[in-house]
C-alpha cells in the first residue's frame, strides 16, 4: 500500500500564499499537514509539449530515468488541460497559452489521453518520485462552461460582463482568460473539489499554485495547508 495524501484546500509548495507573519495559523488537527518528502523534494517543472520531440505524456515517461539520474525526484508539470479556443492569444504560438484554461477536468488531447497521463503518473511512482501538476485557479478561458452555466462565479466587468484579470489594480493584457470572484462560496468549493478530482482519480501527489488571487480566500484565519492522509491498495 502506498501513501495517498488527499489534497483538500490549499498547496503544496506556495510560494505566493504564505500569510502574513501577524497572522497566526487556524490549528491543524492530527495526521493533517505536510507530507516528509517536500523537505527533500528536488523539483523539475516540465511544459509538455517542449519537453520532448513528442511532445506528449508519453514523451515524458521515456526521458523519466534521465531526469532521475540527474537527482530530480518531484515532477511539476505546467497546465496539463485543454485551451481555449475563444479569444486565444495565437500571437504566443498556435497554440494559445496553457494558462487558459477550458476545463479543468479533462487532459490536453495534444498531449495524450488520460491513460497516458495515468501511465506517467503510474512511471513517476514506479521510481520513487512525486508528481504535481500546476493548478490555473485564478481565470479560466471564456469558453469555459462555468462561464456560461455559473456567471456569478466571474469578477463583474465591462467585457460582456466580465473583466480580464487585475494586477496590481491595473487590468492585464491576458485577453485570452477571465477572472474568477473568490469572494464566492460556491466558486471555492467547486475549486476545492476540481483539486480533489486530479488526487483521487490520477493519484497524483499534489497541486501547485502560486497566484495570489486564488490564493487568498486561504490566507489568515481562513488558510491551513490541508492533507488528508490515507492508505489504498
Amino acid at each position: 500500500m502506498r501513501p495517498l495524501f488527499y489534497l483538500l484546500l490549499s498547496l503544496l509548495i506556495a510560494t505566493g500564499c504564505e500569510a502574513p507573519p501577524e497572522q497566526e495559523l487556524p490549528h491543524v488537527p492530527p495526521g493533517v499537514g505536510k507530507p516528509e518528502w517536500i523537505a527533500d523534494a528536488v523539483l523539475y517543472e516540465i511544459f509538455v509539449p517542449d519537453f520532448s520531440p513528442e511532445g506528449t505524456f508519453q514523451g515524458v515517461i521515456r526521458r523519466l530515468d534521465s531526469l532521475q539520474a540527474l537527482g530530480v525526484n518531484t515532477l511539476w508539470l505546467m497546465p496539463i488541460h485543454p485551451v481555449g479556443k475563444k479569444r486565444a492569444k495565437t500571437d504566443i504560438g498556435p497554440l494559445g497559452s496553457p494558462y487558459a484554461v477550458r476545463d479543468y477536468y479533462a487532459v490536453n488531447p495534444d498531449y495524450g489521453t488520460e491513460e497516458d497521463f495515468r501511465a506517467l503518473v503510474d512511471s513517476v511512482h514506479a521510481r520513487g518520485m512525486h508528481i504535481i501538476i500546476d493548478l490555473v485557479a485564478n481565470h479560466t478561458a471564456w469558453d469555459h462552461p462555468w462561464v456560461t452555466e455559473h456567471p456569478d462565479w466571474y469578477t463583474p466587468g465591462p467585457i460582456d460582463g466580465f473583466t480580464y484579470p487585475v494586477l496590481n489594480g491595473d487590468t492585464t493584457d491576458w485577453t485570452d482568460v477571465v477572472d474568477l470572484n473568490y469572494d464566492n462560496p460556491e466558486l471555492r468549493q467547486a475549486m476545492i473539489e476540481v483539486m480533489q478530482y486530479w488526487v483521487r482519480e490520477f493519484d497524483i501527489d499534489g497541486i501547485g499554485a502560486t497566484w495570489p488571487t486564488a490564493c487568498r480566500w486561504t490566507s489568515g484565519k481562513r488558510r491551513s495547508i490541508r492533507w488528508k492522509r490515507s492508505n489504498r491498495c
